[in-house]
């Protein structure tokens, strides 16, 4: 997000997985947690094999988690004045793991209220694996 904010002349679309822009929208589980990150809690992990695979120090891989477990620590705030007047278009991917939940939200890009019944191929399957889902 903040490289297609500061530099929108380079980027022609974002896929934004798993982030926030304000701190605040962070669940209170995961801004606890992110302090508390260390390497072995992303062993065997495809960040950790991508770590080591491409870095020029392989062996550091404990000193990157806890600078990035330090920067997502601190507060942010990219300002949604500024997300909203970014021009390229983006992709927001989120996971909604809720233990105490089970329900769910499909939001359906390009799509209005009238046009959502012309969605069926993309709802039905959305429909059928909650109605089949397990409480």
């Amino acid at each position: 997000m903040q490289c297609a904010i500061r530099h929108p002349d380079k980027v022609r679309r974002a896929v934004i997985i798993s982030s926030t822009f304000r701190r605040d929208g962070m669940i209170a589980e995961a801004r606890e947690a992110i302090p508390k990150l260390t390497a072995d809690d992303f062993k065997g992990s495809p960040i950790e094999a991508e770590y080591k695979r491409l870095s020029p120090t392989p062996d550091d891989f404990p000193s990157f988690v806890r600078r990035i477990a330090a920067t997502a620590s601190k507060g942010h705030d990219f300002g949604a004045d500024k997300l909203e007047a970014t021009t390229a278009p983006m992709f927001f991917i989120h996971g909604d793991m809720k233990p105490r939940s089970a329900s769910r939200l499909a939001i359906l890009p390009d799509t209005t209220h009238v046009t959502l019944m012309q969605r069926i191929p993309i709802i039905v399957p959305m429909v059928n694996d909650f109605l089949d889902a397990r409480p």
